[in-house]
C-alpha cells in the first residue's frame, strides 16, 4: 500500500481509486501539480511535485535517508507532499 507523506510530518495510507494502479491525475492531486518520479530502490518510487521548489512549497519532513538512498546530491531536499509507492502501482 502507498503512503502520502504530508509536509506536517503525518503519513496517510492511500490506494488507487480503481483499486489497481494510480493514474497521473490522482498523483498530481496528491502532490499538487506536475509530478516527478524519484527512484528509491528497485521496487519503490517517490512521487513529488516537479515544480515544488519553484513555487516555494513547504519543506517535507520525510526521513532524509529515504531520499538520500536515491541520489548522491546530499544538499537536495523534498518540498511539498510526496507519495511513496511501488512501481507496480503506476499506470
Amino acid at each position: 500500500m502507498a503512503k502520502l507523506l504530508k509536509t506536517n510530518g503525518t503519513q496517510v495510507q492511500i490506494s488507487p481509486q480503481n483499486e489497481s494502479k494510480f493514474t497521473l491525475e490522482e498523483l498530481q492531486g496528491y502532490v499538487g501539480g506536475y509530478i516527478q518520479i524519484v527512484s528509491i530502490n528497485a521496487s519503490d518510487i517517490m512521487i513529488v511535485n516537479e515544480e515544488g521548489k519553484i513555487y516555494n512549497k513547504p519543506y517535507n519532513k520525510i526521513d532524509p535517508q529515504i531520499f538520500y538512498n536515491s541520489t548522491s546530491n546530499r544538499s537536495d531536499y523534498i518540498v511539498g507532499d510526496a507519495v511513496i509507492c511501488s512501481r507496480n502501482e503506476l499506470e
